[in-house]
């Protein structure tokens, strides 16, 4: 797979109609306009729909020049059983010293803007030598940032393959996940408003898990939680099992 120049960026929909692609390419355009106010070129290169393994997506291209740079991005939209858009960098002149750094700049940028809830790429920060030779698999090198809430969310699709399934490709029944990640942050995470970055090492992924899901069992009712499960089609002890990436766990 060919990684994008910038890390990917994910914004979670509850629908993805018209009005709100309308309204979030509008943002996107307002954004770059904005950050370097009246010397922002943006010029639209393609949009349309298209039919992929992964079913249908629409697509829409934009250059962005800002002085003597010029960026080449992409926004995504599916409609998939959890609605969501991936925005990435596919191209920049000059080149970055290094492509998919979750480091870059646009993605504190974005996610404060509301662009995007969270950013998947490479963890630069530095090693230790030991690490480096010890631990050369790929999970140890890349990394998840954003709120709290979205964060934890992404991570449990990544722990239970029936609901990575649902957000990658399967477009039916169509699931709240967007509900369910404002609630928390209402009910369960609202004093954890910065920007984490989570190392997708099983060590870190486990770790991260285990202390969000006792902050949720500690806050709300098994009832309340068996709830929101059920409209997610997961069972409670197959959500709270689901601590390491791609489990075996079934509903």
């Amino acid at each position: 797979m060919l990684l994008p120049v910038s890390p990917q960026f994910y914004n979670f929909f509850q629908t993805i109609s018209e009005l709100e692609k309308s309204i979030f390419l509008n943002k996107f355009m307002a954004f770059f306009s904005d950050i370097e106010a009246g010397n922002t070129a943006i010029t639209i290169l393609q949009s349309g729909e298209y039919i992929s393994h992964l079913g249908r997506f629409e697509i829409h291209t934009f250059e962005i020049e800002i002085y003597e740079r010029k960026e080449r991005w992409e926004i995504i939209f599916f409609g998939t059983a959890i609605p969501h858009a991936r925005i990435q960098m596919s191209d920049r002149e000059p080149p970055l010293k290094k492509d998919f750094l979750i480091s870059i700049e646009y993605t504190k940028l974005f996610i404060k803007n509301s662009l995007a809830d969270i950013a998947e790429g490479f963890d630069d920060n530095p090693k230790p030598f030991f690490q480096k030779l010890l631990n050369f698999t790929p999970e140890n090198w890349f990394a998840i940032a954003g709120k709290l809430w979205w964060v934890y969310l992404r991570l449990k699709m990544l722990a239970i393959p029936q609901l990575d399934n649902q957000f990658l490709g399967k477009l039916n029944p169509k699931l709240p996940l967007f509900d369910f990640g404002n609630y928390l942050s209402q009910k369960v995470f609202f004093n954890h408003e910065e920007i984490v970055m989570i190392s997708m090492n099983k060590k870190c992924f486990k770790s991260f898990l285990q202390s969000s899901d006792s902050l949720i069992l500690g806050t709300l009712s098994r009832e309340e939680i068996t709830e929101w499960l059920n409209y997610l089609n997961l069972e409670f002890d197959v959500w709270f099992s689901a601590i390491v990436a791609g489990s075996n766990a079934k509903k």
